[in-house]
């Protein structure tokens, strides 16, 4: 015979299991989207670049990998975590986050615009943690924000 008080207390484990809120997915890039440099930083250190759910490609042909993590409906903000903590040369010798390895990137884009954010951050990282403090240390920090714009926009 099964005891009252275990039964109780599987379900209650099992409904708070099923409520359990789990971040939402990032929507699916169906193919690379172009975007064209737009600030001076862009235009400076990565150039136009070509984006999707997994890669990001420079316009020097320098690439990451990138893993969608976490994206919030409200204004459609997605958070990317970079696969291997890597910090490549782009133009003019410039890399996205000085002589650090990048390990999260974020994504905010519209239908013109896009602004991609990069972090250092080793541990893991959740949109809710967003903007980091400014007390935040050197290893733990916003690095660069880099603005582009849709090619159809010029």
């Amino acid at each position: 015979m099964t005891h009252p008080k275990l039964i109780v207390m599987s379900l209650s484990i099992s409904l708070l299991l099923g409520c359990v809120v789990l971040p939402e997915p990032p929507p699916p890039l169906a193919e690379p989207m172009r975007w064209l440099a737009m600030s001076r930083t862009a235009t400076a250190v990565t150039g136009d670049i070509a984006l999707d759910n997994h890669t990001i490609v420079f316009q020097n042909g320098a690439q990451i990998q990138i893993k969608a993590i976490e994206n919030r409906s409200a204004d459609g903000l997605t958070l990317y975590r970079v696969l291997s903590r890597t910090n490549p040369e782009l133009l003019n010798g410039n890399t996205l986050c000085a002589s650090e390895p990048v390990d999260y990137l974020t994504v905010l884009m519209s239908s013109r615009e896009m602004s991609l954010t990069v972090y250092r951050y080793p541990d893991e990282l959740v949109l809710a943690q967003l903007p980091l403090p400014t007390t935040a240390s050197p290893e733990r920090s916003l690095c660069a924000i880099y603005n582009y714009t849709a090619p159809n926009t010029l």
